[in-house]
């Protein structure tokens, strides 16, 4: 999901050449960043966890990413 928005806003040339991002993208990155952070402490934690509370995790992190 991140992937998408990070490419949805990125800079593009407005009329006088110069690299623009679109309205409200420099928010949007850094809530990718901040997304992207807290899913790799996720996973950091879930091997810590009993197997069947990892994969509860696992089955969550996959809805999450397919509403989005």
């Amino acid at each position: 999901m991140t992937r998408e928005m990070r490419k949805k806003y990125a800079p593009v040339p407005d009329s006088a050449g110069r690299m623009r991002r679109p309205a409200g993208g420099k928010d949007v990155i850094y809530l990718c960043g901040v997304i992207d952070e807290l899913e790799s402490i996720v996973r950091d934690i879930q091997g810590n966890l009993p197997l069947n509370t990892q994969h509860w995790i696992n089955q969550r992190l996959l809805i999450a990413r397919a509403k989005k």
